[in-house]
């Protein structure tokens, strides 16, 4: 077993993404890896595998092509990453460090890289991770976790003290679990970092950014992160329907014209006033890395917003326009398909937990 190859799958393909976790649980004992095991999700909107090995470089470099299964190395200090292609959702495993190795590779490579997006997991879908986990395993504990509340969640109609105020929760203790619910209970919170672990079975973290590290057993966590890409699928293919295109003006010749297919993100809730300051006071906050231009607003009847949002890592541009139950995204000229995997993470966790992609 090599430092790269820390996993010794030699010059076997793999070829399917269960194939590869069998082989995981079954043969490897990550007590004997140096390091912990990191997996972070990802989908991809390239259509290719040229294309999608092409955008590996410069961060990575490619050390054995297998086929569906690649070995990197990236970063000053040749950190060690496999990538599983899973029909274009990719999952990265490396034993790097999360607080440096990890942002000198895959961090700087997804956010460089507008058409692979991170694999976010919602608030909403974070809770009922841990509530899944509590019940198939009712021996599990939550030694740590963080979690946070909105002052415009949607769960501050249920008696929840002191709703008006925004607050981050981050416990230590062999009774996590139990405080959890009753933070849960008195302030309206939401996950957002758990650590789950099962005597004699797992130990693993999960964050809301889609990074897994697992100590001891495979199985739960990568069950977790398939069915986690496989929820967002459904996002990835209304995103695609939308089109950007310039056409030249037959009238003006210097001026061409744009041809603009928006996708749109239905609200289960419908939109109110609360939804759109919700949308102005958070769109901008560190998590999202975008920048608001340009917002209009109304409260009549029918509330509404219209609104431009700016990729601050590429400076891609994204409009807005909204009626009662549906947000429609338009494209741009330099729009990419990460900006718009966080537009819609965004609205699901800041506006409607249930809201749905569609198909315009």
């Amino acid at each position: 077993m090599s430092e790269l190859d820390f996993l010794d799958v030699g010059y076997e393909s793999y070829d399917e993404f269960d194939e590869f976790v069998e082989y995981i649980r079954k043969d490897i004992d990550l007590s004997e890896i140096d390091g912990k095991l990191s997996l972070v999700g990802s989908l991809s909107d390239y259509e290719t595998k040229k294309q999608f090995l092409e955008s590996l470089d410069p961060t990575f470099d490619v050390v054995r092509d297998l086929g569906n299964l690649l070995i990197l190395s990236g970063g000053s200090n040749n950190v060690p990453f496999y990538v599983h292609l899973n029909d274009f959702c990719p999952v990265f495993l490396t034993t790097g460090t999360k607080t440096e190795d990890l942002p000198a590779t895959i961090d700087t490579y997804l956010h460089n890289t507008g058409r692979v997006s991170r694999l976010w997991v919602g608030k909403k879908q974070m809770d009922q991770i841990r509530r899944s986990i509590v019940q198939k395993h009712p021996d599990v504990r939550i030694p740590y976790f963080t979690a946070h509340h909105s002052p415009t969640s949607e769960d501050n109609a249920n008696g929840i003290t002191r709703p008006e105020f925004e607050r981050t929760i981050q416990y230590y203790g062999e009774d996590g679990r139990r405080a959890f619910q009753e933070v849960k209970h008195k302030y309206g919170v939401f996950p957002t970092n758990v650590r789950f672990k099962k005597p004699n079975g797992f130990k693993f973290r999960i964050t809301n950014d889609g990074v897994f590290t697992i100590n001891t057993g495979v199985s739960e966590p990568l069950s977790i992160i398939q069915s986690s890409i496989d929820s967002l699928r459904e996002v990835k293919e209304k995103i695609k329907t939308s089109e950007y295109e310039e056409v030249e003006n037959e009238f003006v010749p210097d001026q061409n014209l744009e041809m603009v297919e928006p996708w749109g993100i239905k609200l289960n809730g419908g939109l109110d006033r609360r939804d759109i300051d919700n949308f102005e006071a958070n769109i901008q906050s560190r998590n999202w890395d975008f920048d608001l231009s340009r917002m209009n607003a109304s409260f009549g009847d029918i509330p509404g917003f219209r609104a431009e949002v700016i990729d601050e890592k590429t400076y891609g541009r994204a409009a807005m326009r909204s009626n009662r139950d549906l947000i429609r995204v338009y494209p741009r000229e330099y729009t990419t398909f990460s900006q718009f995997m966080r537009i819609y993470s965004f609205v699901s966790d800041h506006i409607d937990a249930n809201a749905q992609p569609v198909a315009l």
